[in-house]
């Protein structure tokens, strides 16, 4: 769309006119708010006198008829600086919305399952820093999770267990066949000196 200051439109396209159900020719000249639910009016208003007032683009999403949409809307100046035009573009990221949605629920569901069982799960990126550990690690280690987020996690694996720990670790990056599979008995050092065989 683009319309002037006062929300008359002066050009459209196809896509907006047949959302609303009208001919493009039949909405040049008319006002953009009197396609508007009337509780939406106010607030379309408010955003675009925000526009013409400061001058600066605006963003924002909102949902209708289940349909959720990314509205940008970018003022237009003469050569003095005044909003003569604005240009507002909606795209529609239902489709997405419900993606993230899903996302959110996966995750929500797998942190649930991690979290309450009894084996310490945890997570390394492939430098071997700590990206996630379980809460479960405290009764373990006697560590909470935010204490060694952020670390190597061989900072807790005993010295004469290393080459073991890289050797494997070495692996699991190159992908070599076999790894994802196989144990690794080694040492963890809790958080006051005890040790601990585990078994990853």
């Amino acid at each position: 769309l683009l319309v002037n200051p006062d929300g008359i439109i002066l050009e459209t396209n196809q896509t907006f006119a047949q959302r609303i159900g009208r001919r493009v020719d039949e909405l040049i000249g008319r006002c953009v708010y009197d396609f508007f639910p009337p509780e939406l009016v106010k607030s379309r208003r408010a955003r675009v006198d925000e526009i013409v007032h400061f001058g600066v683009p605006i963003r924002f999403e909102d949902e209708r008829a289940g349909i959720q949409l990314d509205h940008s809307a970018h003022p237009i100046c003469d050569a003095q600086g005044k909003v003569t035009k604005i240009a507002i573009v909606a795209r529609d990221i239902t489709e997405r919305k419900r993606m993230e949605e899903a996302l959110r629920e996966s995750e929500e569901r797998y942190r649930n399952l991690v979290e309450s069982i009894s084996d310490v799960v945890y997570a390394i990126d492939s430098s071997g820093v700590l990206t996630y550990i379980s809460p479960v690690v405290k009764n373990t280690l006697g560590y909470e999770p935010d204490e060694l987020i952020g670390r190597q996690f061989l900072e807790v694996v005993h010295k004469e267990d290393h080459d073991l720990l890289m050797r494997r670790f070495s692996e699991l990056r190159e992908g070599i066949a076999g790894s994802y599979t196989r144990y690794s008995d080694y040492r963890v050092i809790g958080k006051h000196g005890d040790i601990k065989w585990v078994r990853t």
